[in-house]
């Protein structure tokens, strides 16, 4: 989708739209002054008879009305005005693009008036906006079969058009859809890679997807094959790959915009690319979805994307072990020791406690290799996590105090729900093993997330400020925020991370 910041009436689109905020028994729309008054009052002969109240996710579409130099007229409720932020814009502009897609609108005009008022800053009502069009558009159909007569075109909404004819206001307005666009396509791109069918996206082809979006951004690419990871002595991932046909590949992707002296933030993320459990194989319903297991990785492959788009001037590195989890004669057995590549020894106790096998030696590569001056994971780790949240928020664990205050304004900055929850010695105390030094699953009865968190601890440096985020609730099949596509990927935490690199 292309958006147009423009200060003109005279747009080459048939359709306006309008967002209306609910104020006591009245609507907030401030059109004065605009061209756009016979629109509004559509609006509010709509609500005088009960067809539109300006509530949360409401939209009315007037067809072929011929008002304010439009054909149509689009009105979107935000909810209450005493409560709105930029996420009640993002959730009001996702749906607006839902409906214009439904109605087969190619085009369309946005008042930004309005807006001035109904939020704290044009900066952040931009950035709002751009991310939840572009979010809420969203389609994938790149596996779709297309007959020769399609239009692709016909089913898309392509152009928007931001309209504003204050031009300094506009401007403001401008900066912050820059940045939303970026965030917002860096988000689509992680949703392809993790829609993308495991026939389709091995680690193989993960790699060269992540090496492809790097070209030209400056961000420096390699992939390590099985043979350096062996010299690397990453035992832990390894052990996961070896009953797989496809051959491992530890992505790494290094952007540098920041001073040379300036040690990197670190991203890891969950390259699962398929998940049948290895030999403590998975039950046969939805295991479908586990081709989503990838779905950290992806984020982390988008970030580092959208970090160089920005030309943040931070130090960045991302980095995404990635394999298949599967049975066979060569794949690791319940009761296997595993050595990571910190020398720590772990008993392989369920072979689908493999996401924490192969985040530990990457875990571990970050801090040898980089020092840096923080860490954050993104895995879809744990089902217990789904359990204790829903799909609502992404459960996330630290013990750095300064970190959790980061973490928490970057989650209302970016929008991104999170939750924390618990990370104690007690947790640490039911991962040791019983014939090694770990065990890659609890002895005790519950509390699955935080055991699991627990597990990766032992493979961050002593004094290294980390964070680890289970999306296992929200990185697919999310579709309660009018943003995220009803099935598949949402692309999740992509705009946390990127936020965080803008923050720290």
């Amino acid at each position: 989708m292309k958006l147009h910041a423009v200060t003109t009436l005279k747009v080459d689109t048939s359709t306006l739209v309008l967002f209306a905020a609910q104020d006591d028994k009245k609507l907030s729309c401030d059109v004065k002054g605009t061209g756009f008054e016979d629109a509004f009052k559509l609006l509010e002969d709509a609500q005088a008879e009960g067809k539109f109240k300006g509530a949360s996710k409401e939209a009315l579409f007037f067809r072929s009305c011929n008002c304010s130099g439009f054909k149509n007229v689009l009105a979107v409720g935000l909810g209450a005005k005493k409560s709105l932020n930029e996420e009640a814009v993002r959730i009001g502009a996702a749906i607006a693009a839902k409906t214009l897609v439904k109605e087969k609108v190619k085009s369309a005009a946005l008042a930004l008036q309005p807006l001035r008022k109904l939020t704290k800053t044009a900066e952040g009502a931009g950035r709002a906006v751009s991310e939840g069009f572009v979010l809420g558009a969203y389609k994938y159909e790149e596996m779709k079969s297309k007959k020769k007569d399609d239009k692709e075109t016909s089913k898309s909404l392509s152009d928007l058009y931001l309209v504003l004819k204050d031009s300094p206001a506009l401007k403001k307005f401008e900066k912050g859809v820059h940045v939303g666009l970026i965030l917002a396509e860096a988000t689509n791109f992680a949703r392809d890679l993790g829609n993308a069918p495991s026939n389709y996206m091995t680690p193989t082809i993960l790699a060269d997807r992540a090496h492809e979006a790097a070209k030209g951004l400056g961000i420096k690419f390699k992939a390590l094959g099985k043979k350096e990871c062996q010299a690397l002595k990453m035992g832990c991932f390894l052990g996961v790959n070896k009953g797989s046909h496809e051959e491992p590949r530890f992505i790494v992707m290094e952007y540098f915009g920041g001073k040379k002296s300036e040690k990197p933030i670190a991203f890891v993320g969950k390259g699962l690319t398929f998940d049948t459990g290895g030999i403590s194989i998975k039950p046969s319903a939805n295991l479908e979805d586990m081709k989503f297991d990838m779905c950290g990785g992806a984020a982390v492959i988008a970030t580092i994307v959208a970090i160089a788009r920005l030309k943040l001037k931070v130090n960045v590195v991302g980095l995404v072990p990635s394999t298949e989890n599967m049975p066979g004669g060569g794949a690791i057995k319940p009761g296997d020791v595993l050595v990571a590549m910190n020398g720590k020894t772990v008993e392989v106790n369920n072979t689908d406690a493999e996401g924490r096998l192969i985040l530990a030696d990457a875990l571990a590569y970050a801090c040898d290799h980089y020092s840096p001056r923080a860490i954050f994971d993104a895995a879809t780790l744990t089902g217990a996590c789904v359990i204790a949240l829903g799909n609502v928020f992404s459960g996330f664990f630290t013990q750095d105090s300064k970190l959790l205050k980061q973490i928490n304004e970057s989650s209302q900055s970016s929008g991104e729900r999170l939750w924390q929850l618990p990370l104690t010695e007690e947790y640490v105390d039911d991962m040791k093993g019983t014939y090694a030094d770990l065990s890659n699953i609890s002895s005790g009865k519950g509390g699955g997330s935080s055991t699991g968190a627990a597990f990766l601890s032992q493979f961050v440096t002593e004094g290294t400020p980390w964070a680890h985020f289970d999306i296992a609730p929200t990185a697919y099949s999310a579709g309660r925020f009018a943003y995220n596509p009803d099935k598949g990927a949402t692309g999740v935490i992509v705009r946390l991370f990127s936020q965080l690199a803008m923050d720290l």
